[in-house]
Formats: C-alpha cells, sequence, structure tokens
C-alpha cells in the first residue's frame, strides 16, 4: 500500500500530534530517492511549504527538513548522469571535489559498484581509490559524518577477498587509521561510525597475517575494550532525543516511548559492534605468536625458544 499520500493527507490535520508523526514517518522515508520522487509526484512540497506558516516550531523545522533532503535529488540526478559518463576515474574526481552532497553520493556509489562488481576492485586501486577513502578516513575529525560512513564501507568493498588490496592497505598505514576511528567513536551516539570501522579492519585482516599482527602490536587492547563493552555503558538519561520532538507539547508519556525506542536501537548497535570486535579478535588469534630470531619458529609465549634454546623476540 502507498502511504504518502495519507501522510501527506495527514498533514493537514488540525491535531498538531498527528502532523508531527506524519512527519516523523515521512522523514525516515524520504531517507530514499524513489521516495523523494514519489513525494514530489503527489505535490508534497506545497504541503510542506504550507506548514512553514504552523505555529508549532517542531512542525515547521520538521518540514523544513524534509524539503532540504528533497533538494538533494538535483544532486542524484547530476550524479547519475555523471557516473555513466565518467566511469571509475570521473567518480573519483567527484570524491576529492568542494561539494559535500557530491562527494558524499560519489563515494556512496563507488562502494555500491565494489560490492556489486567485485572486479571494480582492481580498477578503483589502480586510479588511487583506495588513497582517496584513505584521505578521508585519516582526516576523521574535520571531515562529515556523511562522507566518513560512505568511505569506510568502500575501504571494507574494496579489500574484501582481494590480497594486494589488503597488502595496499596495510602498507598506508591502513590499520592504525581505522584503529584510531574505532578509539574515538565507541560514544553510543556514534555507534555507525564504529560498525564501518570494524567491519573495514574485519576485511582487511581476515585471511592476512601480516594485517593481525599490525593489530595485535598497535590495537588489541582497542578491540579487547570494545568487545567487553567498556565505556559503552549507557543511562537513560544520556540518551538524546531528536531536537524536533523536544516540546513541551509532547507528553510525559510519549516522549517515554520514543526514549525507550532510541536506548533499544543503541543497544542493539552496541550489541553489534562488540560481535564485530570478538569477531576481529577470533581472526587475530591464530597469530598471536612470538618468532624467534634465531632459528625463525613460531613460538606461542615464553621468553626462550622452544626449538633452539635461544632468547625470543617479538617481532
Amino acid at each position: 500500500h502507498d502511504v504518502l499520500p495519507m501522510l501527506l493527507h495527514n498533514c493537514r490535520s488540525p491535531t498538531v500530534n498527528v502532523q508531527k508523526y506524519s512527519l516523523m514517518t515521512l522523514m525516515n522515508l524520504v531517507m530514499h530517492n524513489t521516495n523523494k520522487r514519489r513525494i514530489l509526484d503527489y505535490k508534497g512540497v506545497e504541503v510542506l511549504v504550507a506548514m512553514q506558516g504552523s505555529d508549532t516550531r517542531a512542525v515547521r523545522e520538521l518540514a523544513a527538513s524534509i524539503l532540504e533532503s528533497l533538494a538533494d535529488i538535483r544532486a542524484v540526478d547530476e550524479l547519475a548522469a555523471k557516473k555513466d559518463s565518467f566511469g571509475v576515474q570521473g567518480m573519483l574526481r567527484l570524491c576529492q571535489g568542494d561539494d559535500l552532497q557530491i562527494r558524499k553520493l560519489a563515494i556512496e556509489a563507488l562502494a555500491e559498484q565494489l560490492w556489486l562488481d567485485p572486479a571494480k576492485q582492481e580498477e578503483v586501486a589502480k586510479n588511487q581509490g583506495i588513497e582517496t577513502f584513505m584521505s578521508v578516513a585519516s582526516q576523521w575529525k574535520d571531515e562529515d559524518e556523511k562522507v566518513l560512513l560512505p568511505a569506510l564501507w568502500a575501504l571494507r568493498n574494496v579489500t574484501h577477498d582481494h590480497p594486494a588490496n589488503k597488502d595496499y592497505v596495510g602498507d598506508l598505514k591502513g590499520i592504525d587509521v581505522l584503529l584510531d576511528v574505532c578509539q574515538n567513536h565507541t560514544h553510543f551516539s556514534t555507534g555507525d561510525v564504529l560498525e564501518s570501522a570494524l567491519s573495514a579492519l574485519v576485511n582487511v585482516c581476515v585471511g592476512h597475517e601480516r594485517n593481525c599482527r599490525r593489530i595485535l602490536r598497535r590495537g588489541l587492547d582497542v578491540l579487547i575494550d570494545i568487545a567487553e563493552g567498556v565505556n559503552l555503558s549507557l543511562n537513560a538519561e544520556e540518551i538524546e532525543v531528536e531536537s524536533e520532538i523536544q516540546d513541551e507539547e509532547l507528553r510525559t508519556f510519549e516522549m517515554e516511548k520514543v526514549t525507550e525506542r532510541r536506548k533499544s536501537a543503541v543497544l542493539e548497535s552496541q550489541k553489534t559492534n562488540r560481535a564485530l570486535a570478538t569477531n576481529l579478535l577470533q581472526i587475530l588469534g591464530p597469530h598471536n605468536w612470538i618468532r624467534c630470531g634465531h632459528c625463525g619458529s613460531k613460538e606461542e609465549g615464553g621468553s626462550r625458544c622452544k626449538q633452539c634454546g635461544r632468547a625470543i623476540e617479538f617481532q
């Protein structure tokens, strides 16, 4: 059933809460480009513009946010046209431009291509795509999350079952960069970034001894803390509810229900990230050895080699 006409009709309701909940639902649906075009077809812009005259701040802000999302359609259409004509090289050039929305869409498009067509992995690497994605990840402090997230997923996809690309990410100090992203995104509000970075690390390290050893040298404590839930505690009063529903017209029990749903989603995200970190630790397990500097034997521990009896050192 097509709910968009009903939701747009409800936006004209004289009841403020009906307006707000309808707009909240539209805000979720407008994330998909197909729905954006359908809202335009149903003359949704006229409805949303009319709501700018509402006496309720939350209604005005929600309607404005949806209108802003609808404006992305032009950028999407422009990108689709350029994708067909420019190919991988052109898309990578778009990734390095100044327009935030175009960069986001270009990196997302490349990440999707890499997943759907693994043959693109070599072409992307050949055209310095790995450096492009790594540049975004390494500048996570300054990058918009809208660009950082697809860049992390692109790194995940470009290294999936591709030994040469795993080598290259490791040589570019990608392990250090991804561990840095993980360590600085353990707050519950950035769980999606943590999940993306952990997923990239899994693909970069699975079946790759050298990258696993790099993590063992530099990031074991980080992964153990995430797997054990250190610094992931969550108190109900810490939950941040979207600003558009933080107003006096939302009754107490309604706010409690919204907060509880938000808390449930956060806890589920944390559960996923703990599982990813645990999985990564299991991947690292077989590579946690010490090599004897004299005979080359791999030892599981101790200070002396069981093969030659000499002192061993960690390599």
